[in-house]
């Protein structure tokens, strides 16, 4: 079974969830990441292309590895009535410092574009608190992406 075929499976069968947590915390990352940048309502490819730089360096994965997560989280973020279920795959499968990154991964689709929406910010402070992660690491994380930023 191929990646795309594990995470469909994964997506769909909570018994799999639990026996494949690595391919679950990925997907529910990568639906996130598709959150964000969707949240300023506008279609840039430099945001596009960092998810998947994001994607394939966090997650060590290959360019196929890559586009069949996110053909598989494409679906899942377009159809989700709400984030919880992606945000508690995390919140269970993650510790503070996994969850941090995954912020800091957020952050960096919001800069990726160079501006910073209302909307965008918004849903970051959102996403943080649902990620039981302290205002503290809310701003830590967005510094450490300014300083790489451009």
């Amino acid at each position: 079974m191929n990646l795309l075929e594990r995470l469909k499976t994964t997506l769909n069968d909570p018994a799999t969830r639990d026996s494949n947590p690595e391919h679950t915390r990925e997907l529910a990352a990568a639906v996130l990441l598709l959150e964000m940048e969707h949240a300023d309502h506008e279609h840039d490819p430099r945001e596009q292309d960092e998810i998947r730089r994001l994607l394939r360096e966090t997650f060590h994965l290959t360019g196929d590895e890559v586009a069949d997560l996110l053909e598989a989280a494409r679906p899942a973020q377009r159809e989700a009535i709400s984030l919880h279920r992606f945000i508690q795959v995390l919140n269970d499968g993650m510790d503070v410092t996994d969850k941090r990154r995954v912020l800091e991964m957020l952050w960096q689709v919001a800069y990726a574009d160079a501006h910073l929406d209302a909307h965008e910010e918004h849903l970051l402070r959102h996403l943080a608190e649902l990620l039981h992660l302290p205002h503290r690491e809310f701003i830590q994380a967005k510094l450490a992406v300014q300083g790489e930023a451009p």
